[in-house]
């Protein structure tokens, strides 16, 4: 597996090759190494997709933490009515047990809030992150098209080199 080396690396080497390049006589087309190119090219194959593997690694532990927080909540609801249950079956002491099971209700159904919006929260920020390096992936990738393009066109309207005749003076 290749290994992955940061994408804005990748297009400054890119660029360079570019620029130090054998220059041809007509059309201002360049001469690079096709195996050294083609390197760059696979490295960068290789570094932009684990970016994308690192945001869906996130989005995937925001919902695990989701899925946690409703399993307790759950767990949480279903242990106060089964509380419930015991105390108006076994005791008859119904009133009693209707004012406890309200209140381990409201007290569950709390902790179930408070624990899903730290979740939510969580996730949110996490997802913020994301959100954030991929714009400036983006951003990065944006910019270096930009610098790769006017290399070329720097290229391609320069001059041609002189020829054997014009150097010599003839």
């Amino acid at each position: 597996m290749a290994q992955t080396v940061d994408i804005q690396y990748l297009i400054d080497r890119l660029a360079g090759m570019v620029q130090e390049s054998k220059r041809g006589f007509f059309g201002g087309r360049v001469q690079v190494d096709e195996a050294e190119l083609q390197q760059i090219v696979d490295q960068m194959r290789a570094s932009v997709p684990n970016e994308i593997k690192q945001a869906r690694r996130v989005m995937q532990e925001r919902a695990n933490i989701i899925k946690s927080a409703q399993d307790q909540a759950e767990e949480i609801v279903t242990l106060a009515r089964k509380q419930a249950e015991y105390l108006t079956s076994e005791h008859g002491l119904l009133q009693e047990a209707k004012h406890r099971t309200e209140a381990m209700l409201h007290n569950a159904n709390e902790e179930r809030d408070v624990v899903l919006n730290g979740a939510r929260q969580f996730a949110l920020e996490a997802v913020i992150g994301v959100d954030s390096l991929l714009e400036q992936l983006d951003d990065t990738v944006s910019e270096n098209r930009g610098r790769v393009r006017r290399v070329l066109d720097s290229l391609q309207d320069a001059p041609p080199p002189p020829t054997v005749r014009e150097r010599r003076g003839d």
